[in-house]
Parts: C-alpha cells; sequence; structure tokens
C-alpha cells in the first residue's frame, strides 16, 4: 500500500492515524480483507475501534468500523497485600504496551511488565469470592474474550451490562471520526441507561417516608426499577453496609438520600432526564407550573392521589402482607443470606403455615456454611416473623460448631459474623440490654461451655473491659495505618472478626501477613503468609518502633541492655501456577480479541 495513498489520508480524517502501521502490514499480506484496532481510554471509558477493510479492484477500502464503549468502576479496595486501583493503572500501562505492539514497536521489559501484572491479577482472583469479582470485571474490562472467557462465567453476559456499542458503515457514505462516534455513543447511553419506575416503588417511597426511612438503595443495573429492586433505611451508614454487602455479577446499588417523591424522579437516572427537562423549559412542565403539558399535570394528580390514599392503603390485609414479605425479603438479605431463599419463603408464607423454616448453604473459605432460618406466625394477626436463625460451620477436622442466633428487631449476628464466631473468632456488635438500652461488646462463643438449650455461651467483653483495638494493631508495624481510609477499613474488617491481610513494614521491606482481634487477651494474633501463628517469641521482630523513653521500651530493655531480634526469613516470592503448561497472558487478536503474543 503506498504511503501516500487515499486511504491512509481518509484514516488520518477520521481519526485513525494511529493504526497506520498496522494496516500497511495487513495490506502488504495475502489477504482478501484483515481488521485493524485502536483502543483508547477517556475518564473511565474503555473504547475499543474494530476497523473493516477489503480489497476491491485491488485496492484497499475501509468498509467501516465498529466501536465498543466499555464503562466498568472497580472498586476501590486492597486485596491480600495489593492496592486494586494500582493495578488497574498498570492495566491502562499495558493497553499502551499493545497499541505499540500493532504498531510494531516492542520494547525490552514488555513481557516481564505482563508477566508481574497477570501474576498480581491472580493472586486477588483466588483470594475468595470478593477478589474473584474484582479480578473477573478487570478481566472483561482490558482482556480479549478469548482470554477472559476462561475464567469468567458468562463473561460476555457480565461484559454486556457494561458496554454499548456502535457502526459506522463508511462503505455507506457515513463519515464519523473517531471521536463524533463517541459522542455519539455516549448520547445513546444516556437514553439507554434512564430508569423507568414502576408505581409499586412511588408506593414503597410514600410508606419509607411515613416511617423516617430517607435512604434509599436501588439496583441501578436495571432499566426498569421494580419494587424488588429498593430498599430502604433510617441512616447512610445502614445503607452504604447494605449496598457494598450485596454486589454481584445481577447487583450494584447505588444511595440517594430523599425528602420527597420528587427527590427519587429526579436524583435516579430516569429522573435526571426529568429534572434536566425541567430546568431547561420551567414554563413546559407542571411540575414548575400547573398550567404545564399533561403529562406532568397527570403526575402530580398521580402523586397527590397516593400520597391522600397512602394511610388507607396501610390498613388493607393485602397491602400489609406485601409488605410483610417485602420485609422479610430485605431482613434475609441484609443478613447476608442473600436473594437465594426468597421463593421458598413466599411459598411457605401463601400456605398460611403458623411457622416454617427455610434453608441456607454456603461454602466460605472451603468450610461448609449451613444455617435453618426459622420463622413463625403472631398469634394476633397474619404478620410473620424472623426471630432467629441455626447456623453450622463444618471445620476441617470434619466436627461440626452449631448456635442459635436470635434477631432483635430484625436485626443481630449477620451469617459472615456467625460463620466468623463458629470458627473461634470475636466480633464487635451494637446490643441492647433486657430494658432496651444500648450498648457495643465484643462477643466470643465459649467452646468449653454451653447452656440449658445446647447453645455455646457467649463471652462479652464490654467498653469498660479496656480493649483497644486500634492500639493493639498499632503495636505491629502495619503499612495500612498510615492511611486513614485502610485504617478505617482495616479496622472495621477486624471488628467484623474476619482474619484480615495486612502489610508488615520489616527489615525495610514488605510482608504481607493476616491479623484477627483477640479482646479477651487485649491483643491481636498475627499469621505469617501460610496462615501459620507466629509465636509469642517471635512477635518482637514486627513489633513497631516505639520511643525509647518509654516505659514499654524500659521494661523490654531491662538492665539497659538491648534485645538481639532474629531477622525474619524472607518469604519465598509466589510463582504464578500454569495449568496444563500454557501462559495465561492474553494472546495475540484473531479478530476483536486483544493481547500482546508470547513465544
Amino acid at each position: 500500500m503506498k504511503k501516500n495513498s487515499s486511504l491512509e489520508y481518509q484514516l488520518k480524517k477520521l481519526g485513525f492515524a494511529g493504526t497506520l502501521s498496522q494496516v500497511r502490514d495487513y495490506a502488504n499480506g495475502n489477504n482478501d480483507s484483515f481488521e485493524a484496532y485502536k483502543f483508547v481510554i477517556r475518564n473511565n471509558d474503555h473504547l475499543a475501534y474494530t476497523l473493516s477493510f477489503e480489497q476491491k479492484n485491488n485496492e484497499w477500502k475501509l468498509k467501516g468500523y465498529h466501536l465498543i464503549k466499555t464503562s466498568i468502576e472497580i472498586p476501590a479496595q486492597m486485596v491480600q497485600d495489593i492496592i486494586v486501583n494500582e493495578l488497574e493503572q498498570r492495566f491502562k500501562k499495558a493497553d499502551k504496551i499493545y497499541n505499540n505492539y500493532y504498531a510494531g514497536k516492542e520494547r525490552k521489559n514488555d513481557i516481564r511488565f505482563l508477566e508481574k501484572l497477570e501474576e498480581d491479577l491472580f493472586k486477588v482472583y483466588n483470594s475468595g469470592e470478593q477478589g474473584k469479582k474484582i479480578a473477573s470485571l478487570l478481566m472483561i474490562k482490558y482482556w480479549p474474550e478469548s482470554e477472559y472467557g476462561k475464567y469468567v462465567h458468562e463473561g460476555n453476559k457480565l461484559k454486556a451490562k457494561y458496554e454499548t456499542e456502535l457502526r459506522i458503515d463508511v462503505a455507506k457514505g457515513e463519515f464519523v471520526t473517531a471521536s463524533e462516534a463517541y459522542k455519539r455513543l455516549k448520547q445513546i447511553e444516556v437514553l439507554t441507561k434512564e430508569h423507568a419506575i414502576s408505581d409499586e416503588v412511588l408506593d414503597r417511597v410514600n410508606l419509607a417516608l411515613s416511617k423516617g426511612e430517607h435512604f434509599m438503595a436501588y439496583n441501578n443495573t436495571l432499566y426498569f426499577v421494580d419494587k424488588d429492586d429498593v430498599y430502604f433505611f433510617r441512616t447512610r451508614e445502614e445503607a452504604n453496609e447494605f449496598a457494598a454487602a450485596n454486589i454481584s455479577d445481577h447487583d450494584n446499588f447505588s444511595i440517594l438520600h430523599f425528602n420527597s417523591l420528587k427527590d427519587v424522579l429526579e436524583k435516579i437516572p430516569y429522573g435526571e432526564a426529568l429534572s434536566h427537562q425541567l430546568k431547561s423549559d420551567p414554563d413546559a412542565n407542571g411540575l414548575y407550573n400547573k398550567d404545564g403539558n399533561a403529562f406532568s399535570d397527570a403526575l402530580i394528580e398521580h402523586i397527590e392521589l397516593q400520597q391522600l390514599s397512602l394511610f388507607d392503603k396501610q390498613l388493607k390485609t393485602s397491602i400489609m402482607n406485601n409488605e410483610n414479605f417485602q420485609y422479610l425479603t430485605d431482613n434475609i438479605k441484609y443478613m447476608g443470606f442473600g436473594e437465594t431463599l426468597k421463593a421458598e419463603l413466599e411459598r411457605n408464607m401463601k400456605e398460611g403455615k403458623g411457622e416454617f423454616q427455610v434453608h441456607f448453604k454456603a461454602e466460605i473459605n472451603k468450610k461448609p456454611f449451613e444455617a435453618t432460618l426459622n420463622f413463625r406466625k403472631s398469634d394476633s394477626s397474619d404478620m410473620y416473623f424472623f426471630n432467629n436463625y441455626n447456623a453450622s460451620l463444618e471445620k476441617s477436622n470434619g466436627e461440626k460448631n452449631e448456635q442459635t442466633f436470635y434477631l432483635n428487631k430484625g436485626k443481630g449476628v449477620t451469617a459472615k459474623e456467625a460463620y466468623n464466631l463458629l470458627d473461634g473468632r470475636a466480633v464487635h456488635k451494637d446490643l441492647v440490654t433486657k430494658e432496651g438500652q444500648p450498648y457495643k461488646a465484643w462477643i466470643q462463643l465459649d467452646f468449653e461451655k454451653k447452656d440449658k438449650n445446647n447453645n455455646f455461651e457467649v463471652k462479652q467483653f464490654h467498653e469498660n473491659y479496656g480493649y483497644d483495638l486500634k492500639a493493639a494493631v498499632e503495636k505491629f508495624a502495619v503499612a495500612e495505618l498510615n492511611d486513614p481510609e485502610k485504617t478505617k477499613a482495616l479496622m472495621q474488617s477486624l471488628e467484623k472478626g474476619n482474619v484480615q491481610s495486612v502489610t508488615i513494614e520489616k527489615d525495610g521491606s514488605s510482608h504481607k501477613m493476616f491479623m484477627e482481634a483477640d479482646p479477651q487477651f487485649k491483643k491481636v494474633t498475627l499469621y505469617d503468609s501460610n496462615m501459620k501463628m507466629v509465636a509469642k517469641e517471635s512477635l518482637d521482630q514486627y513489633k513497631a518502633g516505639i520511643d525509647k523513653g518509654s516505659k514499654e521500651i524500659k521494661e523490654d530493655i531491662g538492665n539497659n541492655k538491648k534485645k538481639d531480634l532474629k531477622q525474619g526469613v524472607k518469604p519465598e516470592k509466589e510463582k504464578l501456577e500454569k495449568k496444563n503448561g500454557q501462559s495465561l497472558l492474553p494472546k495475540k487478536r484473531e479478530s476483536r480479541g486483544k493481547g500482546l503474543g508470547v513465544s
């Protein structure tokens, strides 16, 4: 292909000058047609342009191009010892490496960079359920289908939720530049991502307002927001905790604060479009001008009628039954049992049983966890109550720990907290006395003692017991303590009873270790990278430096003689496991896929 051909001129005009090198290479080969690629990141939009070429009358022509925009927000977290945001920045650098590769440029250290990136990605992927979800999002955002399909179940369906696409047919006279196509796609996205809101949702909004619940979590992955897609809370903290605990391949919740139906209509994306219309032409809309269009008048009348009939509706048994079912469904989900029990719950409630059970099973950290949720019907109404659940955890030796956990006004020990308690750890909870007075305490099961109901007795360590979790953590050289946000996340995780990964600074290097709270002995327990408990006599080498004038140092020094600290053996660098001898690096694309060829 000649350098100054009309095709090159056309590509430059369209904004695809960066593809010229690969176009020349393919055009000079023995092909009747081929595709070239351009990858761009704008803000958080990942753009993939696929240009299609064909040969006519011994001359290459651009048929058109296909633009796919992928917009995936990666959660800002630390998984294992890896900061996810920093990992994503390396993926962006890898994209530039791919573009250089297609342009015929390959630098000396590119392969090693990609290998290290992949190694860290799979550390996140293999760290647990949440890590797997984050890694899967990174894969579908930055890898070709041929590669992410190996690890992400129904990856195409997951990716489609975050994609919008546009095809430009140049052969038929469409002259749309790359940047214009992107603008067009953004406009399409605004339209397709608006939410339609059902009348039942508006009913529930009014009911929530009457209860003093002004925070709503709604599933933002859906076009049509129905009554089963919204949840209401009294505080933002409760709403945020619910949203964080219920992210999945099919659910992603946004939080909004509202004081009226109008707030909801304006703040959900569907409402944003309505709000824009109101502000740009207020005289044309009856929400601002009662003489406005018929649609707005009807909407106002609809809202007014709803408000007038709200309390009448609350008296109707059918509404109360539906609200009871919805409340229990929300309660189960908020308690960490997900949505899989919804159908079983509905079936039992419709049968009108005096009491019934629903069963939950899961595997957490390769340990079988089961729970039987107990429901009872009120003696004076058709209302059902979720009062308690029986949980069991099978240990690695085959033995089972079992315990009944009770709820108070819909709150109590969550499923994950129950798992942690049955696994021997302590959990920090907000509790209530028999007189109704709230208080905070650490709770832990005493596996040596049981009560008359065959439950393990519960040890409580109140605030006046004197356990200071942060002070216990600060005794060690924990890198996360240097960042307020990471410190907060670490404390919250430990309070939930989790074994949390931390980075310990020792001898000028960082070591991945694990930590759990131990309120009974007013300390934290430290584990090495293989989850082996660090012996008491070895703890000093991981402790933070303490001022020599302090009492603690003076006691350690004794007769002014410092102890020699044994230098810990640096953990062997983890090696990335290769399955069936195949590299996990993305391979060079054959069609739409993307990746760097590695020999």
